[in-house]
């Protein structure tokens, strides 16, 4: 019973945090071709740590997750996954 109460109140607490920082979609409309890179950056990296560092995710973050890199693909940036993500122009 403790430890859901816990896991509630660090769940809330990361909610928070993340709408703080922006990270969250205000709404369904917000598209990912029309955010700034540092953004995408912020969306990809707060979304890599629920799910590779953390573990504590949903699908909502997979999705994002996914969404932001595959944008900053397009936009020419290289994504290394390793116990942190790295985001880094490509020189051509």
């Amino acid at each position: 019973m403790v430890i859901r109460v816990l896991t509630a109140i660090v769940v809330t607490l990361v909610e928070v945090v993340r709408q703080d920082r922006g990270l969250i979609m205000k709404n369904k409309f917000d598209k990912f071709s029309d955010m700034s890179i540092k953004r995408l950056k912020d969306i990809a990296q707060d979304c890599f740590h629920s799910i590779y560092i953390s573990e504590c995710f949903g699908s909502k973050d997979c999705i994002n997750y996914t969404l932001a890199c595959n944008e900053l693909n397009k936009r020419g940036y290289d994504i290394n996954e390793d116990r942190n993500i790295h985001i880094e122009k490509r020189i051509k």
